[in-house]
């Protein structure tokens, strides 16, 4: 729910809403690999590249077959 959420407000090209909605659906079940690649991806486009880097890396360790998650 939150993960949509949080796509809708990109489409709004409200990031900082869909930040917080991802960030939430990430702390309620930080295995949500579509959150964790939303929010990396979101950060990643704000030039926080720490912090892009750090949830890509949880994404590679939740799913080594996660080729858009190793490309990034």
């Amino acid at each position: 729910l939150l993960n949509n959420l949080g796509a809708n407000y990109l489409k709004l090209e409200q990031d900082q809403k869909a930040m917080e909605c991802f960030t939430q659906a990430v702390m309620f079940n930080e295995k949500h690999l579509e959150s964790l690649n939303n929010l990396a991806a979101l950060y990643l486009k704000h030039d926080r590249f720490e912090l892009a880097a750090r949830h890509y890396q949880a994404l590679v360790e939740l799913n080594p077959e996660n080729i858009e998650a190793l490309n990034n």
